[in-house]
C-alpha cells in the first residue's frame, strides 16, 4: 500500500471520529411542557439537549448520596433560561444552561450557588412533583428550596452558602407558580436548620450564619469560651423568617446563658401577613 494512500486514510479516520465524538455531545430534542422551573421563566416547548459536564455531573452525584437515594433521573445541557425538572413518558430529566450556572457563580461570588438550584431540582424529583405534569406551583417550590437548603447542609456548606443564589437572583414578588424571595429564603434556612439539629459538628458552622443576619441588636458571635458558659443577651440562635403566628415572647433555651429566648421582629413584611421574626437570647 502506498505511503500517500495510508495518510490519507490515517486523516479520514481521525476526522471520523472527531465527527462521531462531536456528534456525541448532541442528545435528543425533548418536549417541556410543564416543568418545574427554577425561576418561572418561559420555558421553550422543546429544545435540544447535551450531554452534561462533569461538574454537573459531579454535584450531582453529591447531592444524590447525601439523600441516601438512587439517581432516578438523567442530566442533560439545554437551552432553557435556568434550570428545570422534567419527566417524559418514564425518563425523568435535570435540565439545566451551561451559562446561567456559570454566571450565577459568578454574580453570586460563591461556588455553591449552582448547586444549590441544582439541588433544587432533584428535590422536585425525589419528591415526586413532576409526576403528576401540573408544573410549578408555590408549594411544591418551596418545599424543593427546602430540599435544597436541607441537602447543602448535609454536603457542608454554610447557611450563606446555601441562600447565595436566591439572595442574588431571586424575585422580590411572587407569581403564580413561585413564592417572593422572602419565603423562598424562609425555606431554605428552614431545611438548613432541620439538617443541622441532627448534626453533631453543625453549631461550629453555624454560628458565624446566625451573625450574619441583620438582628439589630444581636453583638457579634461569642468567643469559644464565652459559648461555653452559654450565649449572651442579644445573640442570635435562629435567622430571620416567616415561621409563623403568635410565636411565645419568651422560651426556654439552654444554650443562652439566660436560659431563654425572646422573639426580635425583623424588617419586611410575611406574605400572609404579619413580620418575619427571629429568637434572640434573653
Amino acid at each position: 500500500m502506498k505511503k500517500d494512500h495510508i495518510t490519507q486514510i490515517i486523516v479520514a479516520s481521525l476526522l471520523m471520529l472527531q465527527f462521531t465524538s462531536a456528534s456525541g455531545q448532541v442528545m435528543d430534542d425533548l418536549e417541556t411542557a410543564n416543568t418545574c422551573s427554577f425561576f418561572g421563566e418561559v420555558v421553550p416547548q422543546k429544545v435540544t439537549t447535551f450531554s452534561s459536564d462533569k461538574e454537573a455531573e459531579s454535584a450531582i452525584k453529591k447531592i444524590v448520596d447525601a439523600s441516601g437515594l438512587v439517581q432516578n433521573f438523567l442530566v442533560r445541557a439545554a437551552g432553557v433560561p435556568n434550570a428545570a425538572a422534567v419527566i417524559r413518558g418514564d425518563t425523568r430529566y435535570i435540565l439545566y444552561n451551561q451559562h446561567f450556572m456559570k454566571e450565577t457563580e459568578r454574580r453570586a461570588q460563591n461556588s455553591w450557588a449552582s448547586i444549590s438550584i441544582m439541588a433544587h431540582e432533584v428535590g422536585h424529583h425525589l419528591n415526586g412533583h413532576t409526576l403528576d405534569g401540573r408544573g410549578s406551583r408555590p408549594k411544591i417550590e418551596l418545599e424543593a428550596d427546602y430540599y435544597s437548603g436541607f441537602i447543602l447542609q448535609r454536603l457542608g456548606a454554610s447557611l450563606s452558602d446555601a441562600r447565595a443564589a436566591m439572595e442574588k437572583l431571586g424575585s422580590e414578588s411572587g407569581s403564580s407558580t413561585h413564592p417572593a424571595k422572602r419565603d423562598r429564603l424562609a425555606a431554605i434556612a428552614n431545611g438548613w436548620v432541620r439538617a443541622c439539629e441532627s448534626d453533631s459538628k453543625c453549631d461550629e458552622d453555624r454560628e458565624p450564619d446566625v451573625g450574619e443576619i441583620p438582628i439589630p441588636d444581636r453583638p457579634s458571635t461569642p468567643p469559644a469560651t464565652q459559648r461555653d458558659r452559654g450565649y449572651p443577651s442579644g445573640y442570635g440562635m435562629l435567622v430571620c423568617g416567616c415561621w409563623g403566628y403568635n410565636p411565645p415572647p419568651l422560651s426556654a433555651e439552654s444554650k443562652c446563658a439566660s436560659g431563654f429566648v425572646r422573639v426580635n421582629i425583623c424588617p419586611g413584611f410575611c406574605a400572609g401577613g404579619g413580620s418575619p421574626y427571629a429568637y434572640v437570647c434573653q
